[in-house]
């Protein structure tokens, strides 16, 4: 949980930029500071989990934590990127997809039965973060604009493909 703790305080330092960035736009050094903690957040996410197994700490609790710190990074990302009119504002659909998810498992019983663990999914999720990273970095490099658009239209469109399969899987079961 420490691990995921200190991903979540790069987290609320992302949001301070991307705020920023919704405010009154980010300078340069703001958006390398961004793409730095942002992708330092992204790799302790891969290590998290393997620090808590490791020492035998692993916990539902520190399970969800981890879960809710990628969602919050997702947002975060995502809001700077459509602040600094990298995409549109559609964008928000990537970390909108999980908030749905949760909201219909509300309606939807279901939709709240255990999946079955798919590394796919593991993989479409680092894809989103990576994606809007990516985004960030063509600010700095001006590339060009159809690219990150383009990126990140695959990495939704590999998540709403994610997501689909899920429900599907769930609703059948039932």
């Amino acid at each position: 949980d420490v691990v995921t703790l200190l991903r979540g305080l790069g987290v609320c330092f992302l949001a301070g930029l991307a705020l920023q960035a919704l405010v009154g736009g980010l300078h340069k050094h703001g958006l390398l500071a961004m793409i730095i903690v942002g992708t330092l957040c992204l790799l302790l996410d891969g290590v998290d989990g393997r620090v808590a197994r490791a020492r035998s700490e692993a916990s539902a609790f520190g399970a969800r934590f981890d879960v809710e710190t990628d969602a919050a990074l997702l947002v975060v990302l995502s809001v700077a990127v459509a602040a600094l009119d990298l995409a549109g504002w559609w964008v928000l659909a990537i970390p909108a997809m999980r908030y749905g998810y949760v909201a219909a498992s509300l309606v939807v019983p279901a939709l709240r039965a255990p999946l079955p663990y798919r590394y796919s999914g593991k993989v479409i999720a680092v894809v989103q973060a990576v994606a809007l990273l990516a985004a960030l970095t063509s600010a700095l490099t001006r590339g060009e604009h159809w690219v990150p658009i383009m990126i990140l239209l695959a990495a939704l469109a590999s998540l709403c493909w994610s997501f689909g399969r899920s429900v599907i899987w769930q609703l059948r079961q039932s």
